[in-house]
């Protein structure tokens, strides 16, 4: 007869503890894995790719609306610019869409109509004319059948501070005594800003640079005076009465002689050169002959 061997009661107590554990823990396992397993998807959700814009509605006719500007940035001397722009809606298929303009400053074009024989791209176009230092925007959008607003075409315009016109004049324009010629300059700037100029003549004379201040676009008149003499200052009323009558005579078609000219003239140096006309006269100390 074969003795089995004798085991201590807390040796048993301890090893059939050890397996009721495992066994639980089996069981858990079982549950969690198996019915994961049995309620996987084969098909696995969509994910979205960042970076991807959101796809049209399903059944929609407008799947695109786009605006853009030509040029987007202007500069110029010039201080009034028209900005072109280009919008382009594409559908899904034949329909009709009515869109409008959206502006910066709030304006909006009036509604506009384009019909589509068929899916595809249609181009319409805005134009805005502005003035001076300037920055806006202008968006396409949709009004019918969906309500779609383009990204905002922006645009900038600058204004180059300039002289843009300079011009001279002299009264009177010929004398044969003792005179004063008065000239008369108009400089025209297209913004506001500070102009420096000076009077040059045809005897070689140069005056001094002179400044002249604008608070906004516009014209100011500048004047000079020279002063042509022949008599050492005395210069008889009945003398000078005579020889006007006599150089009108002289310069009359019939007995016309070539008096010598002279001129001045404006020479602005900034913010930009620019030269106006010579105011030329005549002049001659005495009756010419």
């Amino acid at each position: 007869m074969v003795e089995l061997p004798r085991f201590h009661k807390k040796t048993v107590a301890t090893i059939v503890a050890i397996l009721f554990l495992l066994l639980f823990v089996a069981l858990l396992a079982y549950e969690h894995w198996g019915l994961q397993s049995s309620n996987t998807n084969t098909n696995p959700p969509t994910q979205t790719q960042p970076g991807n814009s959101t796809p049209a509605k399903k059944g929609a006719l407008i799947t695109k609306v786009s605006a853009s500007v030509s040029p987007s940035a202007y500069s110029s001397t010039v201080c009034s610019k028209t900005f072109t722009f280009t919008g382009k809606i594409t559908t899904s298929r034949a329909g009709t869409v009515k869109y409008l303009w959206e502006r910066s400053d709030g304006v909006k074009s009036s509604v506009g109509t384009l019909s589509f024989a068929k899916a595809g791209t249609k181009s319409v176009y805005y134009s805005w004319s502005t003035t001076g230092d300037y920055s806006g925007w202008v968006r396409l959008a949709t009004t019918s059948p969906e309500k779609i607003s383009s990204s905002k075409a922006s645009f900038t315009e600058t204004c180059t501070f300039a002289v843009i016109s300079v011009t001279a004049s002299v009264s009177p324009t010929s004398a044969t005594w003792d005179q004063v010629f008065t000239f008369t300059g108009k400089i025209t700037v297209n913004k506001a800003g500070t102009v420096k100029y000076k009077w040059v003549r045809s005897d070689g004379g140069i005056g001094s640079t002179q400044t002249l201040t604008f608070s906004k676009a516009g014209t100011k008149p500048v004047t000079t005076s020279w002063l042509r003499g022949c008599s050492a200052g005395y210069n008889p009323p009945v003398l000078s009465q005579l020889f006007s009558w006599l150089d009108s005579w002289w310069n009359s078609p019939v007995y016309a002689v070539a008096l010598p000219t002279y001129w001045e003239q404006i020479q602005v140096t900034s913010p930009n050169p620019k030269n106006s006309n010579k105011a030329t006269y005549t002049f001659y100390c005495g009756f010419p002959f």
